[in-house]
């Protein structure tokens, strides 16, 4: 995240309380998975795509970062600004799909695969459409197998 700041010239601020919700959230979230699964699947922990949708879906929704910019340098961009959440949930999410499967072309930029007009799409559905946890899942699925 400091990178990706760091290049856009903005100073990130993240909210410790609501960053410590999106953690607990998203683990209570996961551990009800756990509970719901049939015990004759031998399934102990969810897997990555239920991992990421999760921690993205959060940190969309409860909106722990905020930006800060220096007033003498120029203004960052404000579609940044407006999607600094979402961005930084994809990129999350994209880090945490691609575990397994490090060689996939990614974007340098967002960690989201290469196709500009997918990236957009997500943003903008992360931003004004609401999207669930389980939707997110299978994007994710459909984005990283």
């Amino acid at each position: 995240m400091r990178t990706y700041a760091s290049r856009e010239r903005i100073e990130l601020h993240a909210e410790p309380d609501i960053l410590y919700d999106v953690v607990r959230i998203t683990f209570d979230d996961l551990l009800r998975f756990r509970k719901s699964y049939n015990h004759n699947q031998n399934i102990d922990t969810p897997d990555r795509f239920k991992e990421a949708a999760h921690i993205a879906y959060w940190i969309r929704r409860l909106k722990p970062l905020s930006y800060r910019y220096d007033v003498e340098q120029s203004a960052p961009n404000t579609r940044l600004a407006l999607f600094i959440n979402e961005i930084i949930a994809l990129v999350i999410a994209g880090y945490i799909c691609s575990f397994e499967k490090p060689t996939y072309a990614k974007d340098e930029k967002w960690n989201l695969p290469k196709p500009c007009y997918l990236r957009e799409d997500l943003l903008y559905m992360f931003r004004y459409k609401h999207i669930s946890p389980h939707a997110l899942i299978f994007i994710l699925q459909g984005i990283y197998n």
